[in-house]
């Protein structure tokens, strides 16, 4: 599976020059429906690095992945109700896409064996922002008079309440607002009664230095820092299958990024 990923020369030619490969994503993966509360696979992923002690005389880094996975129960105002774990397990490697498709097929058996009357969702559209404030289908805003933020999904407006969508709020990464954040990917899927729309918030160490940009007059320093023009795309995978509608997060250097959802 091919996957157009912001990756940068300076964090891939040799492992070993960073120390740090620290990098954290939440994912929110819609199952079904069932009265008034939605059915979620949530992973939690957190990425770091794994020195080969096999290999003394060259203490190797290498980068692995730690995953926790859960069945997750929100209500239609972004509330968690619920969580029971499915696992929590470790891959070694750049991609985590085999242990998280693993994890999401052992949820989905769960979910099927527990609710026989799931209104299950039909995977509809996913797209890549590259890291913007606006894409095709969706925005984000913060409004600095309100402190409101807010998802724009077809000229309407949506209020987001960050802290009530994740739990993350000691880690030095994360922001209670909207402004620090950009769009990295959104997802809509569709019931017969409700259309749920994600929308994948993140930043990182790219964006924080400007090396992101929306700018197509924008050039290198002279310093030589990199600089890489946003460009929306989509995947050049299907994205249909319930069963299957996994993938692989971009994620930058020293990235974070979750899940946000509304309902329409």
């Amino acid at each position: 599976m091919k996957i157009k990923l912001l990756v940068f020369v300076f964090l891939f030619q040799s492992l070993n020059a960073f120390a740090c490969l620290s990098a954290k994503q939440q994912k929110l993966f819609p199952v079904g429906v069932i009265d008034d509360s939605i059915i979620f696979i949530e992973v939690h992923l957190y990425r770091t690095h794994d020195i080969d002690k096999n290999d003394k005389s060259k203490n190797m880094m290498a980068m692995k992945w730690k995953v926790k996975s859960y069945v997750s129960i929100y209500n239609k105002f972004h509330k968690l109700i619920s969580q029971t774990e499915i696992e929590s397990s470790e891959i070694k490697g750049r991609s985590y896409l085999p242990l998280l498709q693993s994890t999401y097929t052992k949820g989905l058996a769960q979910i099927k064996s527990i609710y026989k009357s799931l209104d299950y969702f039909k995977a509809e559209y996913l797209s890549f922002c590259d890291y913007q404030k606006k894409c095709k289908r969706l925005e984000i805003h913060h409004d600095s008079i309100t402190k409101k933020d807010t998802f724009k999904y077809k000229k309407q407006d949506f209020t987001i309440e960050l802290s009530d969508n994740q739990k993350d709020e000691k880690s030095e990464t994360f922001v209670g607002h909207l402004s620090s954040y950009f769009l990295n990917s959104v997802r809509i899927y569709k019931t017969k009664d409700i259309e749920l729309i994600i929308g994948h918030i993140a930043t990182g160490h790219e964006v924080s230095m400007g090396w992101i940009t929306d700018n197509p007059n924008k050039k290198p320093n002279k310093f030589g820092d990199p600089i890489h023009k946003a460009e929306p795309y989509h995947p050049d995978f299907e994205f249909k299958e319930l069963r299957t509608a996994v993938y692989e997060e971009p994620i930058m250097h020293h990235g974070y990024g979750f899940d946000l959802f509304i309902i329409k």
